[in-house]
């Protein structure tokens, strides 16, 4: 009879798998793009602490302005991200007589707090009267289709560089 029949016809079949499977589907292709674009940020990050931290250390001596340009350099590493969510907090860290680093200077631009807990992973990159930059970019990414569930992703790069022309880099207006 008349349900044998509609067990057996198999014709809407296709457009109820479809159904089902759609939404797997979106939130996979979805989940994907958004997790590229974290990928690809978290490098743009790496690379903004490490471009900014490369420009300074070329300098004798530093300015406000020559840090100013710095930080616009990390900020254009970004793009094509907005590069106002970039916080980028610049330390020049000396070590005393013990081979201890310790804060001589800082700039923050941007939304980050300044970078303090680092200070001791400078340990041992440097002598007595020697120097380091520290440079730490902070980057907050919201992702366009899963942030709802996933919520924002945090990525952070410390960088450390030594000065080329001089063991200690001093900030204008600043002794140390």
């Amino acid at each position: 009879g008349g349900l044998l029949d509609l067990w057996q016809d198999h014709k809407g079949l296709a457009m109820v798998e479809a159904a089902l499977l759609l939404p797997l589907i979106l939130s996979l292709t979805f989940g994907i793009y958004d997790l590229g674009r974290a990928i690809v940020l978290n490098q743009k990050v790496v690379a903004a602490a490490q471009i900014s931290a490369d420009l300074i250390t070329r300098e004798r001596t530093l300015n406000t302005g020559e840090i100013d340009q710095a930080v616009a350099a990390a900020r254009l590493a970004l793009h094509p991200y907005d590069e106002s969510l970039l916080g980028v907090d610049i330390a020049g860290l000396r070590f005393d007589s013990d081979a201890s680093p310790y804060e001589c200077w800082r700039q923050t631009v941007g939304p980050i707090m300044a970078n303090t807990a680092s200070i001791d992973d400078a340990q041992g990159l440097g002598l007595a009267g020697e120097g380091v930059i520290m440079v730490t970019t902070r980057y907050v990414y919201t992702p366009f289709f899963t942030g709802v569930f996933l919520g924002d992703f945090e990525f952070e790069e410390v960088a450390f560089f030594r000065g080329r022309k001089t063991p200690y880099l001093q900030l204008e207006g600043v002794s140390c």
